[in-house]
């Protein structure tokens, strides 16, 4: 196989790959919906790389722009998939913005946002002073409520760390209050 092929069938492999994390992130929107916004954002997506490409820019780089972009896009059209996606990029760029596309999310009822939410609020369980980006007061009660509300929505580590929290000694009224929270709780109310 010449060099040439060796690199279009890693470009290749790399798009499918990315794809099909797109698509994992399009929860839900209607199937023929995502896959039309994926693959459009995907075509913008290679052309850009393919100019990245020849001004020698590597292809891992090329490949996370293309993805980011793909995910700021679904993300700016509402997917709580792509918004807790792209939060999490945000996170690890130590990026202000990684809590507001995280509270989008988890406002749309995503349970591994809420989770995280319920992570940065238990005193605990996070060093928000590593994190200084993130401006949170720690909060055993809203904790409490994100958790159960991630357990409402499926996600299964929730059950585990709320009842940790209640373990490690939080008090009854915090619990009273989580519980009446989650139960009141409506969209559009994140911190």
């Amino acid at each position: 196989m010449h060099k040439r092929s060796q690199i279009s069938v890693l470009l290749s492999a790399s798009w499918l790959a990315l794809l099909a994390l797109l698509l994992q992130a399009c929860g839900p929107l209607s199937g023929v919906a995502a896959v039309g916004q994926v693959v459009n954002a995907a075509g913008t997506a290679a052309q850009e790389s393919a100019e990245e490409r020849r001004r020698n820019r590597p292809t891992s780089a090329v490949v996370e722009e293309a993805a980011e972009k793909a995910l700021r896009y679904l993300a700016s059209k509402g997917d709580p998939g792509a918004e807790y996606r792209l939060g999490i990029l945000l996170i690890e760029r130590h990026d202000a913005q990684a809590l507001d596309w995280i509270c989008r999310a988890a406002n749309q009822r995503y349970p591994k946002a809420q989770l995280m939410l319920g992570h940065w609020f238990e005193e605990s369980r996070l060093e928000l002073d590593s994190w200084p980006f993130i401006s949170i007061s720690p909060d055993n009660s809203r904790a409490y409520m994100w958790y159960r509300l991630a357990e409402y929505g499926g996600e299964r580590m929730a059950r585990f760390f709320r009842e940790d929290l209640v373990r490690s000694g939080l008090a009854p009224e915090a619990i009273v209050s989580g519980e009446e929270m989650a139960k009141k709780w409506q969209s559009g109310w994140c911190l």
